[in-house]
């Protein structure tokens, strides 16, 4: 969902639709993997994916591509917090953003806070753990 990709391997020019994201990402992999090749000489012996989130959901279609005439050989893939049902996730974020509108702006941020320390099993390094003792 970056501007690179956006410019440079999109068909469309506006990612976002995941199975034409997917189609141009494996078209993209086929090329560096040809420019590894070709301009460095690398023996590429095996090739794997790991995707992180909308990555994962890219790589799920990437496996279809795969199935049906795949051009690079991807063995093994490792899809990490994929989300199962993209339409309920942002559904679901719509409605807390609405919250502002029915509770007002401040406790809708404090609902907002407690449903994030809920989804984050650990703090991250740096971030306060006080949003855990608020309870």
């Amino acid at each position: 969902m970056s501007w690179n990709f956006a410019l440079a391997a999109s068909r469309s020019g506006a990612p976002g639709y995941v199975p034409d994201d997917a189609r141009d990402l494996y078209a993209a992999m086929q090329k560096t993997l040809e420019v590894l090749k070709t301009r460095h000489g690398l023996r590429i012996t095996r090739v794997d994916f790991m995707g992180v989130s909308l990555g994962a959901f890219e790589g799920a279609y990437l496996s279809v591509l795969r199935r049906e005439g795949g051009k690079i050989g991807i063995g093994r893939y490792l899809l990490a917090n994929p989300p199962v049902d993209l339409p309920y996730a942002v559904k679901k974020l719509d409605d807390m953003d609405a919250l502002g509108e029915k509770f007002g702006r401040a406790k809708a941020g404090g609902i907002m806070l407690k449903a994030l320390a809920i989804a984050s099993l650990s703090p991250r390094r740096g971030e306060s753990t006080r949003i855990f003792g608020n309870w």
